[in-house]
């Protein structure tokens, strides 16, 4: 059973399971995490308005223009 190896860290079912992280991009998670109380307000609000507020697929134009508005705001041209 491939799902109870994976659960019990079993490597002889052909799988490794270790989990190291370069210096790199642990230096990169943080500085990501660091910034997460500095937006996390807004993108909870953001979050909870679109799902309040659900349009049919491919028909999102109010979503389209929250999200072109959020970019416009970080400096990026939205056409």
């Amino acid at each position: 059973m491939r799902r109870r190896a994976l659960r019990n860290g079993n490597a002889a079912a052909g799988y490794n399971l270790a989990m190291t992280t370069p210096p790199q991009a642990s230096s990169s998670v943080t500085s990501v995490l660091s910034g997460l109380e500095g937006v996390r307000g807004w993108v909870e609000d953001f979050y909870r308005d679109l799902h309040e507020n659900p349009e049919l697929s491919h028909q999102e134009v109010r979503t389209a223009g929250k999200v072109a508005r959020r970019l416009e705001v970080y400096g990026v041209a939205v056409h």
